[in-house]
């Protein structure tokens, strides 16, 4: 290219006949005029950077983003199927809702409570019913003293959850008011 003066002259006409203003592309001009340099001899010119530019760590190409995409859905595929492994392989959970109380004074106590509704239930060995949002409820009798509760639920892998209750009759006290409700009525 010509001299600067020439290069200027030449954009303040061709930007004022573009109708851009011609201070500001000058002003570009200048601003990159010494961001190269010409290097060689003997008619063999070539323009090589002033600096060294600095190359972006990453490089983001359609190809480096396929290959983020296919990695970030195999990760995400592997940690569902870890977690679906884990939920199916783990002891199943139980809540025992009734009884609350560790005493009772009758011969009979309902126990009912929440487990997975797939789970294989039973109450001292013996198998229970569970619905299908997972509720159970069974009929158990005790005797006087403590009575121990065994609830066991397992799932279809076989790996199991046991619940063990404690369970104290004490019917002492109602034995005793129906003795004396007895003797009442007979000495009348």
């Amino acid at each position: 290219m010509p001299g600067s003066v020439y290069v200027i002259g030449f954009l303040s006409r061709y930007a004022d006949c573009l109708g851009l203003d011609p201070e500001v592309i000058v002003a570009q001009y200048k601003s990159e005029q010494g961001c190269m340099k010409v290097e060689g001899s003997h008619g063999r010119n070539r323009f090589v950077p002033a600096s060294e530019v600095k190359e972006l760590g990453v490089t983001v190409t359609p190809k480096t983003f396929i290959i983020i995409l296919i990695s970030v859905a195999i990760l995400t595929l592997g940690g569902y199927i870890g977690w679906q492994i884990k939920k199916f392989s783990e002891p199943p959970a139980i809540t025992i809702l009734a009884p609350v109380e560790d005493v009772s004074t009758n011969k009979e106590i309902t126990i009912k409570g929440q487990t997975a509704e797939t789970a294989k239930l039973t109450i001292n060995g013996q198998s229970v019913e569970v619905t299908s949002d997972g509720m159970f409820s069974q009929v158990v009798g005790i005797s006087r003293g403590v009575n121990t509760i065994e609830i066991k639920v397992a799932n279809s892998v076989g790996r199991e959850t046991v619940k063990i209750l404690k369970i104290f009759g004490d019917f002492s006290a109602v034995e005793q008011s129906l003795d004396q409700s007895t003797e009442d009525s007979m000495s009348l």
